[in-house]
């Protein structure tokens, strides 16, 4: 009886919960200094909006079971509305929370994930004292935007925080570069 219980129990814990059963789709990478320590594990995805680019860095990380290996987002943060051509943009606001289909200029975001990936845990926003320091830069592209590098850095200011969390109220991260290739 315990035993069909716990069986019970597990299944539906295994079978309720959203999990990423495959590795996501990734379109490049990115290496930065995060409040000053290399950090080079940034894997991207990367999104054509017509004339603006988004791209999505996550820090992933994943455990393997019997059949398969599940994946997770760690933290992630991302640029959104990037305009489709070289140059610098600097990140002025970060309200693409609300309005994220319709913004227009360019925006910037971080978020960590609680221990199973499923739920935010802490949001950052553009840090406001510091607004001057955020852009991102597209340095090249190949085939019409198939292929993108660039730079970037961004000053974060923690805004939602869960209970048991200890990350810093800041995140400034610099010296940061990307690839992203369109997937096909």
């Amino acid at each position: 009886m315990r035993f069909s219980i716990l069986f019970i129990a597990f299944t539906l814990l295994f079978v309720g919960c959203r999990k990423i059963n495959n590795k996501p789709r990734v379109d490049g990478n990115a290496n930065c200094y995060e409040n000053g320590i290399l950090v080079n594990n940034y894997e991207a995805q990367y999104t054509d909006k017509g004339e603006f680019l988004q791209i999505i860095f996550a820090e992933l990380f994943s455990f393997k079971l019997p059949r398969k290996t599940h994946y997770y987002a760690n933290k992630s943060f991302g640029f959104l509305a990037i305009p489709k051509k070289i140059g610098k943009y600097y990140i002025k606001k970060d309200n693409f929370l609300m309005h994220r289909d319709s913004i227009k200029e360019p925006a910037s975001y971080l978020h960590t994930y609680q221990q199973d990936g499923e739920m935010v845990c802490e949001r950052y926003h553009i840090n406001d004292d510091d607004v001057d320091y955020s852009f991102i830069e597209i340095t090249n592209e190949k085939d019409n935007f198939n292929e993108v590098w660039g730079k970037f850095e961004v000053s974060y200011i923690k805004v939602d925080s869960c209970a048991a969390n200890n990350n810093p109220k800041l995140v400034k991260i610099e010296k940061g570069t990307f690839y992203v290739k369109k997937d096909e």
